[in-house]
């Protein structure tokens, strides 16, 4: 699909705005009719969303072309997603999400990697859109934009768009369920430390900031570290950019945001994309679907700690050959017992598509093994 210019941004952004004033409007007067709205009424607020979704398809390059090759297919599979949550209740101040999303986009389209990045905005965010989203399109990176409350709950709204809060527990719960290939984190919100302190306790990187932030600094500081994303830098290197954006802005808060860091990572070594990340994934051996299951289950059978730990030395020495910087080892990962510390092993080897390179240097050390 050809790309979009600037002109063509701009415009589906000013069609965007347009719907979402006729949304507001619509569910306004949905919601004064309470549970007897008018089916027109209805029909016509599910036409608006329908049409703002595909405004956001199109703004992220993600309308399809009416065949998909295998080539495009696994192309587009590459690609590392971001999902973006925006909620924007009416009972608090309105924020200028619509400039936070623009600018994030406007950077990553200049970067060199940007056809590595699918940039997928969700808007109106529900509680229940958290578990939706996830589930769906299984992202690389979180990010949410809207308002913190000093309590540390993350501001949503309700199906009437008034504030409905989530707690930091209910948050740790929900990244703990639905982890999947999530390796960073974002809370673009007031106050959001807390959230973020609940979170890292099971996923590797977020940042979240220590206490009020403005729109301007907000919106700064994500557009600069989304682009160093998309120039393969990696996340403690996006993180100073996003400050230091505040600094040459003149712009008082680059002491807000913060990054924390799961026991073990190391954010100076975490890349979200690089350079040469297909050819890498191409060299990883070529095992089959593997069964994590199984695999704990045997290695759990067959190993002792001190075997395990030479066998990542082994593992590290194999991804260092072609070029990975990860440092592995059974204490790095943590976990409670030899059966809690290769559980998070395989859970961390799989996020970073490392599951084949564990098999291959496990075969070594127990030919014969089953597995997977």
């Amino acid at each position: 699909m050809k790309g979009l210019d600037d002109r063509e941004l701009q415009n589906l952004l000013e069609l965007r705005k347009t719907h979402q004033r006729r949304l507001l409007v619509l569910e306004k007067q949905a919601a004064s009719f309470g549970l007897h709205a008018p089916p027109h009424i209805l029909t016509e607020i599910e036409d608006v969303r329908e049409n703002i979704s595909k405004i956001d398809e199109k703004i992220a390059g993600r309308e399809k072309p009416a065949r998909i090759l295998p080539a495009q297919e696994a192309k587009a599979m590459d690609k590392k997603k971001i999902l973006f949550f925006a909620s924007n209740p009416e009972d608090v101040t309105l924020l200028n999400l619509d400039e936070e999303i623009r600018s994030i986009t406007m950077k990553i389209r200049s970067s060199d990697y940007r056809d590595s990045l699918d940039l997928i905005s969700r808007w109106a965010v529900r509680p229940d859109d958290l578990l939706q989203e996830l589930n769906a399109q299984k992202p690389t990176i979180v990010h949410f934009s809207g308002h913190g409350s000093r309590a540390g709950e993350l501001v949503l709204m309700n199906d009437l768009r008034q504030t409905k809060t989530v707690s930091p527990s209910a948050l740790n719960a929900l990244f703990s369920t639905l982890k999947d290939n999530i390796r960073l984190v974002v809370l673009n919100a007031c106050y959001s430390e807390m959230q973020a302190k609940a979170i890292v306790k099971v996923i590797d990187c977020v940042v979240g900031m220590s206490t009020s932030i403005g729109d301007e600094a907000a919106i700064s500081f994500a557009a600069s570290f989304y682009r160093a994303i998309g120039f393969g830098r990696s996340i403690k290197e996006a993180f100073e950019q996003g400050k230091v954006s505040l600094m040459l802005e003149g712009i008082p808060e680059e002491n807000t945001p913060v990054l924390l860091c799961r026991k073990g990572i190391d954010p100076n070594l975490l890349r979200i994309i690089s350079n040469d990340e297909s050819s890498k994934a191409a060299s990883v051996p070529p095992v089959g679907d593997i069964n994590k299951s199984t695999l704990r289950k045997s290695m759990v059978e067959a190993f002792s700690l001190e075997e395990l730990a030479v066998a990542c030395q082994d593992l590290q020495e194999e991804l260092e050959k072609r070029g990975f910087k990860d440092k592995i080892s059974m204490e790095s990962v943590g976990g409670s017992g030899i059966d809690g510390k290769i559980l998070n092993l395989i859970e961390y080897l799989d996020r970073r598509g490392f599951l084949g390179y564990l098999v291959l240097v496990l075969r070594r050390h127990r030919p014969g093994i089953i597995l997977k």
